[in-house]
């Protein structure tokens, strides 16, 4: 029996479920536990689809209480007590409850978000500062950003601030001009505020995963859609003036080919055009947008018509003819969400609904943090020289408490230094920032095991799925004491019930019963035989025996087996002419010892089955010491109802 047959559980059943309090009468007593109405017919209806015929809830009573018994008996044994189960089930406890994190209407606001800003386009510009790794240089990037910004408010020019400092080496020249873009291009943070942005206001400091951000947006208009082209590009970046010239001279030519009647302008890119990647393909693009292009392609594109070929223009790639082949709105709704939510799951923005959800856990239930106990243990880290050797001396000097969640969870500095990864040194700002992080961690943690607590007894199918799996754990380990490792292991009372019950136990048809080596060639067999005929050797020790003795080629190999079960007992036990041609890596074998038996004479021979029916008495004892130990009573009025 497998663990995961027990314990196998759908975590999709209770995304839904409600945590309106609702009757739930209670069906029988187990010894002095109470068995729900809800509790029954949540298992009931669960093992009724596994059934192959139809399983009434009568007939189902009688499987029931024998899983409540041997619960009980668990529970009676303290398995739920011991630390591995605790932690594997407080672990299930989580990952159960995930989905109630997950803030469905709050991951729909964010898709509804983003699909209006892609009808819209704006004019950005940006001044971008790299935050680097450490705490301190992020500080640092913060600082200047910050520094950079008071300047323009102040009256300096933000296109010649962007030149200077901004760290985009392919919008600064252009003074920080990104052109038109529409919703999805960018990292969610700097979307949110360039289309939040008044025209020509200068925004806070925005934040994104690798930079700091001062954004101004010059313009705003509806979006134009998408268009899809094909192209030919003659490279200049990069050349002589010589070769720039060359490759005007080169578009100027093809472009007079390009527009003449019964040119193909795929086959034309084909041949000639100096971008790879589209060459290939007929200079054949992927559809876009605005802000997915540089502006003069972009514009170049947007003014044709539907298969007109634009005049040769220049980008700061080399000269280009373009052909534009279509042109498509916003996608509707339907289509458009699906995309979105893979731009979200890649984003930062996965984050947010979940971050709301904890927002209002916190609210809920009350946190309260020591901020200054956490600064006093901040500034001891900063002096630390050498963080490998004195964090832990220096949290055990801070044994105050850092949080208080709930109004009575308290979370010390020893249960976040207990948590803390320090598989490696670490600077200073980077054991602060572990500080914070794991502190948020087990607040985070303590806030859902006081909502799984709510909904636990509020919610009977949430409570339901999550007494299965704790009743399901408790199951496995007892049935594991008392029942299979028990009939497999204890070898005297496995002999003694085969002995007991050995009647049972036949054969259809005669087997041999013996051993057979192997040998890699026929000197090692005839070696090995003429070995085992004039020296007395034991089982036990003929394989080790032979190996030294004889060498190394040599398997030796018990076998029990029927007539047809195997062709080299079959030659030589029952005379069944040998298969020329069978191919084996053991080519030469002789027969060590062994005999026909007509039925099994001891356990080994039909291990698998009296392993089985053991197992099977063993359950029925088990059970009836269990329905002695715990009475069981029925509500059948309730059973009835049902």
């Amino acid at each position: 029996m497998k663990k995961i047959a027990l314990l196998a559980l759908s975590v999709a059943t209770i995304a839904t479920a409600g945590a309106k309090k609702t009757s739930d009468p209670v069906l029988m007593t187990v010894g002095k536990q109470p068995v729900t109405v809800s509790e029954f017919k949540y298992l009931y209806e669960k093992n009724r689809t596994q059934q192959p015929d139809s399983l009434s809830p009568q007939s189902y009573l009688d499987m029931f209480v024998n899983y409540k018994l041997k619960v009980a008996d668990a529970k009676a044994n303290g398995i739920d007590t011991t630390e591995a189960f605790r932690k594997e089930f407080d672990k299930y406890k989580l990952d159960l409850f995930k989905p109630y994190l997950e803030n469905r209407e709050g991951l729909d606001s964010l898709i509804k978000d983003e699909y209006e800003r892609m009808h819209y386009e704006v004019d950005a510009n940006h001044i971008m500062i790299y935050k680097g790794r450490t705490s301190s240089q992020k500080a640092a990037a913060l600082q200047f950003a910050d520094s950079l910004r008071q300047a323009i408010l102040n009256g300096a020019d933000y296109a010649e601030v962007a030149r200077k400092h901004s760290f985009d080496q392919n919008s600064a020249p252009n003074g920080g001009h990104l052109g038109y873009m529409s919703g999805g291009q960018v990292p969610y943070k700097f979307e949110e505020a360039a289309f939040s942005l008044p025209i020509g206001q200068i925004s806070e400091v925005v934040e994104t995963p690798f930079a700091y951000h001062i954004i101004r947006v010059d313009n705003r208009r509806p979006a134009k859609g998408q268009v899809l082209t094909r192209h030919i590009l003659k490279l200049t970046q990069g050349k002589t003036p010589e070769e720039q010239a060359a490759a005007k001279t080169a578009i100027d030519s093809l472009y007079n080919l390009a527009i003449t009647p019964g040119t193909s302008f795929e086959a034309l890119a084909k041949a000639e055009s100096d971008d790879p990647g589209s060459a290939q393909k007929g200079g054949m693009l992927p559809w876009f947008g605005a802000g997915m292009m540089v502006p003069e392609f972009e514009n170049a594109a947007f003014s044709l018509n539907d298969s007109a070929i634009s005049e040769p223009f220049q980008t700061s790639y080399g000269y280009h003819i373009v052909q534009r082949l279509g042109h498509r709105e916003i996608a509707p709704y339907e289509e458009a969400s699906k995309k979105i939510v893979m731009r979200i799951s890649r984003d930062d923005r996965r984050f947010i609904p979940r971050q709301k959800k904890f927002e209002q856990l916190r609210k809920q239930y009350g946190v309260d943090t020591y901020q200054t106990n956490i600064d006093g243990l901040k500034q001891a880290i900063d002096k630390a020289t050498r963080l490998d050797t004195t964090l832990a001396a220096i949290f055990v000097k801070y044994p105050s408490p850092f949080a208080k969640v709930g109004g009575n969870k308290v979370i010390t500095s020893a249960d976040v230094f207990a948590n803390i990864n320090l598989s490696t040194p670490v600077l200073a700002d980077e054991a602060k920032a572990l500080v914070d992080q794991t502190l948020s961690s087990l607040i985070d943690n303590e806030l859902c095991n006081l909502e799984i607590d709510r909904l636990e007894a509020s919610d009977p199918e949430f409570r339901n799925i999550l007494r299965e799996y704790h009743d399901g754990m408790m199951l496995f380990d007892i049935s594991n004491r008392r029942v299979w490792e028990a009939a497999s292991s204890d070898k005297e009372a496995l002999d003694k019930y085969f002995q007991e019950n050995k009647s049972k136990y036949k054969f259809d048809q005669p087997r041999f019963k013996g051993v057979i080596v192997h040998a890699l060639n026929d000197s090692l067999a005839k070696s090995a035989e003429a070995y085992t005929k004039s020296h007395k050797i034991g089982l036990d020790s003929l394989g080790r025996t032979l190996r030294e003795k004889i060498g190394k080629g040599l398997r030796v190999e018990k076998v029990l087996v029927k007539k047809g079960d195997n062709h080299r007992v079959d030659n030589t036990i029952w005379g069944v002419p040998y298969k020329s041609g069978t191919k084996s890596s053991w080519p030469n074998w002789f027969i060590f010892e062994g005999r026909i038996i007509d039925g099994p004479e001891e356990v080994a021979d039909v291990r698998a089955q009296v392993i089985t029916d053991y197992q099977q008495e063993l359950e029925r004892q088990w059970l009836q010491e269990l329905k002695a130990k715990y009475p069981v009573k029925v509500n059948k009025r309730q059973l009835k109802n049902l």
